[in-house]
């Protein structure tokens, strides 16, 4: 696998990037699109994205009990450097209305793993579509303060 991988990045068909925990590879955009026209083309799309989905879920758990202790640090790191990739497996439990799988990535979500940003889940949920579209899933009513 490393040698396969070795020679995509010489052919400069992958990036590969130094992030500090580790080297990360992305695809060059047009690359990319063109990977992705061609899985449209299958049936294996769905069962691919649920399979990302579920891998991001189970690494919000992991980073989520990590939060408090010795790993936190590097738990927190993890979860920043994946909030794309996060965010897209929230978006997929969303369109294919997997509520358990959508809490597990909100709800595991690690406090302060975004600076900046929302410090929790809540930050997924924001940016996504309303839970009001999922059948039988009524919109939490807005919060008031004591009078």
């Amino acid at each position: 696998m490393l040698d396969l991988v070795t020679s995509l990045v010489a052919r400069s068909l992958v990036v590969a990037e130094d992030r500090g925990l580790a080297t990360r590879y992305r695809l060059l955009e047009t690359i990319r699109q063109y990977a992705e026209e061609r899985l449209a083309e299958t049936d294996e799309a769905e069962t691919l994205l649920m399979r990302h989905a579920r891998f991001y879920a189970d690494l919000s758990v992991t980073a989520g009990e990590n939060s408090y202790g010795p790993d936190q640090i590097a738990s927190a790191k993890q979860v920043s450097l994946e909030r794309e990739n996060i965010r897209v497996a929230f978006a997929t439990a969303l369109d294919v209305r997997d509520a358990a799988l959508a809490v597990r990535l909100v709800a595991n979500h690690p406090p302060g793993a975004e600076p900046r940003r929302h410090t929790d889940g809540a930050g997924l949920w924001l940016r996504s579509r309303s839970p009001s579209a999922w059948p039988n899933v009524r919109a939490p009513s807005p919060m008031t303060g004591p009078k």
